[in-house]
């Protein structure tokens, strides 16, 4: 690389220094910085304010879901209970049908 280079990137490196030091002298720096800090902490609010409203239905649904798992293991077992009573009279009722034919 020619000398010149290392002077001008030397001279871009000292020009943005003097930028910089200007505009935190005058708290230009400090108020872009401020701005930028309360956006984002603006966007977090909203960002968890959005997540606990995705967790709340998700807890919604598995609290769903479990309660037709109850129901349907319930049901499952009341018919369980009922099943033999139900056979007997279905196999007397055919078994009478068939003797009266």
């Amino acid at each position: 690389m020619a000398i010149y280079h290392h002077v001008l990137i030397a001279l871009g490196g000292a020009a943005v220094a003097a930028v910089a030091a200007g505009l935190s002298n005058n708290g230009t720096l400090h108020k872009a910085a401020v701005g930028v800090t309360a956006k984002a902490l603006e966007a977090s609010e909203a960002i968890n304010a959005e997540t606990q409203s995705i967790m709340d239905d998700a807890n919604d649904l598995l609290a769903e879901s479990r309660r037709q798992a109850r129901i349907e293991a319930a049901v499952r077992s009341e018919l369980e209970a009922l099943e033999p009573e139900i056979r007997e009279k279905v196999i007397a009722k055919i078994d009478k049908e068939g003797a009266a034919k």
